[in-house]
């Protein structure tokens, strides 16, 4: 039940857009970051790994793309991988590249590539964890530090906060977003947390992903599409 709320929660605010999305600048090709994952849904902990890389460069409409892939498990726990193609000119602070994708690939497993229509409906929970805050955003006047392996990158962090009402949905959402300009992707950090009450009952969710790692030279999971 609780998955259901908030997969809903999550289409409800994906429709309400983002004002600094997680995921921005274009790191160098090969280039890669692997977060850690944690949510707990009303006590329940689940623990996952999401990997981003720049896997490649393809022209689009005569203009150089990037092609983007996202490494991790589905809600259940399967391996997942996505690639997206996004034009190198919607790289940037205060962009949003996944919104702009313009051609993308799902693989279970070690299963065959499939081409998608949209990863915003394919993957609704990891495309909200990458849109950041909401419109109400405020840039603290303290940093934060994120350690990985090889040290740690002072972050900016901004918060911001929202309220969503559907019928008989209500959802409240409290973001923290971390970013540092030499971390990949610019996206070092985030904690969000749900209040989702349906009917006048109330279920809490909080998820939080952390930057442990900055990959490098790394390979294609679809090798077939170019």
């Amino acid at each position: 039940m609780l998955r259901s709320l908030v997969l809903c929660v999550v289409a409800t605010w994906t429709a309400s857009a983002s004002a600094d999305p997680l995921f921005q600048t274009l790191p160098k090709e090969g280039t890669g970051a692997k977060f850690h994952i944690n949510l707990l849904l009303n006590g329940d902990e689940q623990v996952r790994t999401w990997q981003i890389y720049s896997t490649g460069v393809r022209q689009h409409e005569g203009k150089p793309a990037r092609w983007i892939e996202l490494h991790g498990e589905a809600f259940n726990g399967f391996p997942i991988k996505y690639k997206l193609l996004i034009p190198e000119t919607e790289f940037g602070k205060g962009k949003h590249p996944i919104e702009k994708t313009v051609e993308a690939w799902r693989r279970f497993g070690d299963g065959a590539p499939e081409k998608i229509d949209d990863f915003r409906n394919a993957d609704l929970f990891l495309y909200t964890l990458l849109s950041g805050p909401g419109d109400d955003v405020t840039k603290l006047d303290t940093t934060e530090k994120v350690q990985w392996q090889k040290g740690a990158f002072d972050c900016d962090v901004l918060e911001g906060s929202s309220r969503v009402t559907l019928g008989a949905l209500d959802v409240s959402i409290k973001h923290r977003s971390l970013y540092s300009d030499k971390a990949p992707f610019r996206f070092a950090g985030t904690k969000q947390d749900f209040e989702i009450t349906v009917n006048g009952k109330t279920d809490k969710a909080h998820l939080e992903a952390v930057l442990v790692e900055v990959l490098d030279q790394q390979p294609t999971a679809f090798p077939d599409v170019k």
